[in-house]
């Protein structure tokens, strides 16, 4: 029987060589997770990708705030987490300062309009914000 695998599921199997030589910031929260249920913060950062950064969306990293969410510090690994569900809704250009590369794992069943449109808004003003601080024009050109 064949097996459906998530994205980063995939990029473990390819050892992360996508990713080899750059700084990744992850934008996430508490649904990025790997096949066996590993976070995907863990998973890349056991793999030996050099996670510089960590992004939440609506409801925080942990997916348990009903209120703008503020910047923090992960307890475990002193990463930085921006909040892009407070005072930023998409990742400033000093945030992306440390930052090369930006990795979306957010999983959704999609059974909410106004959820899937902001996991939506969030990936695209990423990506976005990315390519404008490398000199781009947000559009979609590569890097």
């Amino acid at each position: 029987m064949s097996q459906v695998l998530n994205g980063i599921d995939v990029l473990l199997r390819q050892g992360c060589k996508p990713l080899n030589g750059l700084r990744v910031g992850l934008i996430t929260n508490h649904t990025g997770l790997t096949r066996e249920g590993k976070p995907t913060w863990r998973g890349l950062l056991e793999a030996g990708v050099k996670l510089t950064a960590l992004f939440s969306p609506e409801h925080g990293f942990a997916g348990i705030v009903d209120e703008p969410v503020k910047d923090a510090r992960h307890p475990e690994t002193g990463l930085p987490i921006y909040s892009l569900y407070g005072e930023h809704k998409a990742p400033t250009a000093e945030m992306l300062r440390a930052v090369d590369v930006l990795v979306f794992d957010i999983q959704d069943i999609g059974c909410r309009f106004l959820h899937v449109h902001l996991h939506a808004g969030t990936g695209d003003g990423g990506g976005g914000t990315a390519q404008r601080a490398r000199g781009g024009t947000g559009q979609g050109e590569p890097h």
